[in-house]
């Protein structure tokens, strides 16, 4: 993360796409493990964020143009921070 401005940050997109590679894989490992045939039905996997996240693609590569630039959101409960330090902690810990 690249800390840019008071009022937002900045991601490697190429990082990004890598660990959802990752995890997309890691989930379907684990649904094969428990029993499930995912490799015959599963057509598509969906990825959403908070609107506040955006990057510019090239049309003919294919690659980021820019970095990802995410808003900070000043306003978050206490709650969504008390989720977020949880976050880190089991995914540090793996």
């Amino acid at each position: 993360m690249f800390d840019i401005a008071a009022l937002w940050v900045e991601h490697d997109p190429m990082e990004i796409i890598e660990t959802v590679k990752v995890c997309m894989a890691n989930a379907v490992d684990k649904a094969t493990a428990d029993g499930h045939n995912v490799g015959a039905g599963l057509k598509a996997i969906g990825i959403t964020n908070q609107r506040e996240t955006t990057v510019m693609w090239s049309k003919s590569t294919g690659l980021p143009q820019t970095r990802t630039q995410v808003i900070k959101r000043p306003r978050r409960s206490t709650l969504q921070e008390a989720a977020s330090r949880r976050w880190a902690a089991e995914r540090s810990a793996q």
